[in-house]
């Protein structure tokens, strides 16, 4: 069978690697740039198999550069489209499983909520948030309201929920035309939560049979699903010197400002890779750096904040901008900017 193919040792490959009309000998690169464009293929939107999170198409949120599973192909879908769905996605869980067997990692930016449903984790609230934050920051005003009268003149919300790859779908029978009032706000943030947890149960299931096909069902759910995506994709590093090249300084600032000096020191030598994974989702709402620099579409922007004290820098995400305080010392500005990542709630952020 075909997924045997895929049951390879440590640093072995699953095949030989020739480009037609090339004179590369494969030796590795040209097999772990295969396996590149094969990842980059399968999140290509025209092939419908992985779809941004609502978070990145909303530009809101944490996540924005993660993807989730296409909806299954169904109204209007060919018994052709949806088997080339599913044999999409197979191939995908069985890539990943020979990326855990081989350490030839995978480019993939899966969102951490797929990682955990894989190997049947709990998923928690923050977890839908972390794809969907928009529609639940909705739902919260909904519940906080105390006003019946006006929640029912004011809120214009259906029985719906929007999919991942945005077309609107009931959430109960008739959803489409059922509206919220607000006796019935409580069933409306239920249901999105379910629907929203559930969206991507049957696609994580295929890509599970795939992961199985290639990695013992036993050993894969010995890890959690932060461990897998390490397993599968590796660690994600923040390159500082990437993202060096990629910032532009405003407001009285510049790169040989010495606040911006101060910056950099703490970046490169007293914050660790998590740290800088949570200073990319505080100020831009992604914790991973694109890897073609000819593909970043926005500089980081770092502008002067006009502040006296000593108060918390402030980010403006849609914009990938930091607004520093003029700090004097390299302990303040650390601390200072650890609690602001570490505390600040995405809800403040711009």
């Amino acid at each position: 069978m075909l997924h045997i193919r895929y049951r390879v040792k440590q640093h072995q490959r699953v095949f030989k690697v020739s480009f037609v009309g090339e004179a590369g000998i494969d030796a590795g690169g040209l097999y772990r740039e295969l396996i590149t464009e094969l990842c980059k293929e399968l999140a290509n939107p025209l092939l419908k198999v992985l779809t941004p999170c609502p978070n990145s198409n909303n530009n809101y949120g944490r996540n924005r550069d993660t993807m989730v599973p296409s909806p299954i192909p169904v109204l209007g879908a060919s018994i052709e489209e949806q088997c080339r769905f599913h044999d999409a996605l197979l191939f995908l869980g069985r890539l990943m499983g020979m990326a855990m067997r081989s350490t030839t990692f995978l480019p993939l930016r899966l969102a951490p909520v797929i990682w955990k449903q894989i190997v049947c984790q709990n998923v928690t609230t923050d977890d839908i948030l972390g794809v969907d934050l928009l529609s639940f920051s909705m739902t919260e005003a909904m519940m906080e309201s105390k006003n019946c009268e006006e929640f029912d003149q004011t809120i214009d919300q259906t029985f719906t929920g929007v999919t991942a790859d945005q077309i609107l779908s009931p959430l109960v029978p008739y959803g489409q035309i059922l509206k919220v009032t607000y006796a019935r706000r409580h069933t409306y943030a239920r249901l999105l939560k379910d629907f929203r947890v559930h969206e991507f149960r049957q696609q994580v299931d295929i890509l599970r049979q795939g992961m199985v096909d290639v990695v013992p069902k036993t050993a894969l759910m010995a890890f959690d699903g932060p461990e897998l995506e390490i397993a599968v994709c590796g660690v994600n590093t923040v390159d500082i010197a990437l993202l060096k090249r990629h910032t532009v300084y405003q407001g009285g600032y510049n790169e040989n400002h010495p606040v911006i000096q101060l910056f950099w020191e703490v970046m490169e030598k007293r914050f660790d890779n998590e740290l800088r994974q949570k200073y990319l989702q505080f100020v831009w709402g992604r914790s991973r750096l694109p890897t073609d620099e000819a593909k970043w579409e926005t500089p980081m922007k770092i502008t002067k904040l006009n502040k006296s004290g000593n108060p918390l820098p402030l980010s403006h995400t849609c914009f990938f901008q930091i607004d520093l305080p003029e700090y004097t010392d390299a302990q303040v500005l650390h601390d200072r900017l650890k609690v602001a990542i570490e505390n600040c709630s995405l809800f403040d952020m711009g």
